[in-house]
C-alpha cells in the first residue's frame, strides 16, 4: 500500500471515521514494508564479506572493535571527497 498523508490538523470536535482508520492502517503497512525492505537489505550488506580486502588485511581481533575516522580533507585529492581511516 501507498503511504497517504496523516490528517495533522485534528480538533477535541473531531471524531474517528472509516477513513481515517483506513489510512492509519494503509500507513502502519506501508512502514512495515519498508522496514522488512531495511532489514532484508542489511542482511545481505551483513553477509557479504568481501569489501575489497582479505581477512588478513582486517585488523580487528574478536574482543576489538574496529576504530574508524571520517574525514573529508585528504591531501592530494580534491575537497569534497569521504575518507575513510582504518589505521587508527
Amino acid at each position: 500500500m501507498a503511504w497517504s498523508t496523516p490528517k495533522t490538523n485534528w480538533t477535541s470536535t473531531d471524531g474517528i471515521a472509516y477513513g481515517d482508520l483506513n489510512r492509519i492502517e494503509a500507513n502502519t503497512v506501508d512502514l512495515d514494508s519498508r522496514l522488512d525492505t531495511l532489514e532484508s537489505s542489511n542482511t545481505l550488506h551483513v553477509a557479504d564479506t568481501d569489501i575489497h580486502a582479505t581477512k588478513a588485511t582486517v585488523r580487528t581481533a574478536s574482543d576489538l572493535a574496529l576504530r574508524l575516522q571520517l574525514t573529508t580533507t585528504d591531501s592530494g585529492h580534491s575537497s569534497g571527497d569521504i575518507w575513510l581511516r582504518t589505521d587508527l
